[in-house]
């Protein structure tokens, strides 16, 4: 099979931690089979200098004209990804009809607008999906190896064949294995998942509270009694790297893993809320929160705030959930764990987080929901 030509429309932060993926599938020469472009003007030297392939500012058609991609990756904000798609991408597809041209498969990173917006506006032979991507490709210098799990979401109208889906998932397969979700689940995924991405500004809400109350804990170790705590509620076990119970005061590990374990119970009422089996629920809840504390737990305080910030699109799902934690939980949660040694959380302090990662996720929904709408 002759290699694929790839345009990268949108080389952001995102695209850069899945370089392997694209070094991976397209092997030596890769110059020669990649193009992309990138609207940050004021970055634009340093991905130069870092990449070996061709990067453009400011000029998507002509990318897609001088590469002809057999796959085009789509990694804009998702508050332009319309804007983009009317601007950029229907002129190059109405032409490749033209041409009598097999139309380029689109791989959408942007979680709005759905599937059916490109069918609409591309043609409803268009090979699309949508791409939850996992991005954590070593840990503490280990090498992960098929651990990572990449949400993929075709349309109910798809037209992918076997051999489709094996290329995507040749692709994806830097970064881990393939889970296919029905389009109506895959919001209901990607919310959830903000409260475990951004559970770095937990953890380190928890160390400063601690540390401020005469307590001596890192945020690794507050993340592994997390993991261990979690591991024992749920019965997950991973493959390897399971946690061990960390060296943590009593009052201390009763709090951490109460409030994990109350965050878990929320995001698990909210998946069901959208209509996710418990089945699908559970699988993604499990080893996504195992596998985010694993990193938390090993990783330095410098590559956990890198991983967070290469997760949070300007304008994006995570973005809003920060916002949301900051403004509606940070405060309540230093306040309560600075005053550990003399009072222990209560039951209302847990109801409250149960709460608020539910209302947390509904919110960061409905900011989702209006991501991908047009701008009038």
């Amino acid at each position: 099979m002759s290699k694929k030509k790839i345009v990268i429309i949108g080389m952001g932060a995102l695209m850069e931690k899945m370089y392997p993926c694209f070094e991976k599938f397209l092997g030596e020469d890769l110059e020669d089979h990649l193009l992309a472009t990138t609207a940050d003007a004021g970055d634009l030297e340093r991905k130069k200098n870092r990449f070996s392939f061709e990067i453009l500012l400011n000029d998507n058609a002509g990318a897609l004209q001088k590469m002809q991609p057999d796959i085009i990756v789509y990694a804009v904000p998702p508050q332009v990804a319309a804007e983009i798609a009317e601007r950029d991408l229907a002129p190059y597809y109405e032409q490749c009809r033209k041409e009598g041209k097999e139309l380029p498969a689109l791989y959408v990173f942007p979680p709005r607008p759905a599937a059916e917006y490109y069918l609409g506006l591309l043609g409803e032979d268009l090979k699309v999906c949508h791409i939850l991507p996992n991005v954590i490709l070593s840990i503490a210098g280990e090498k992960l190896e098929n651990e990572g799990l990449n949400f993929i979401t075709l349309s109910e109208k798809n037209c992918w064949t076997e051999e489709d889906k094996k290329q995507l998932e040749d692709f994806l397969s830097a970064t881990g294995a393939c889970i296919y979700l029905a389009p109506k689940d895959v919001m209901a995924i990607m919310t959830s998942g903000v409260s475990v991405i951004n559970y770095a500004y937990v953890l380190e809400t928890m160390e400063e509270a601690l540390n401020s109350n005469g307590y001596e804990v890192s945020m690794n170790t507050l993340a592994q009694g997390c993991r261990y705590a979690l591991e024992e509620y749920t019965g997950y076990k991973p493959a390897r790297s399971n946690a061990d119970k960390p060296e943590l005061p009593q009052e201390v590990y009763n709090a951490v893993s109460q409030f994990t374990v109350r965050m878990y119970d929320g995001l698990m009422k909210y998946c069901l809320e959208l209509g996710l089996s418990k089945e699908t629920a559970k699988a993604f809840l499990d080893g996504y929160f195992d596998f985010y504390l694993h990193y938390y737990m090993a990783e330095s305080e410098e590559a956990v705030k890198g991983l967070v910030a290469s997760q949070t699109t300007k304008g994006g799902v995570a973005e809003k959930g920060e916002q949301i934690y900051k403004a509606e939980m940070q405060e309540k949660l230093r306040e309560v764990f600075s005053q550990i040694s003399s009072k222990e959380p209560d039951k209302e302090f847990y109801d409250q987080v149960e709460a608020y990662v539910i209302n947390c996720s509904r919110q960061v929904l409905a900011h989702g929901a209006n991501m991908g709408k047009k701008k009038s």
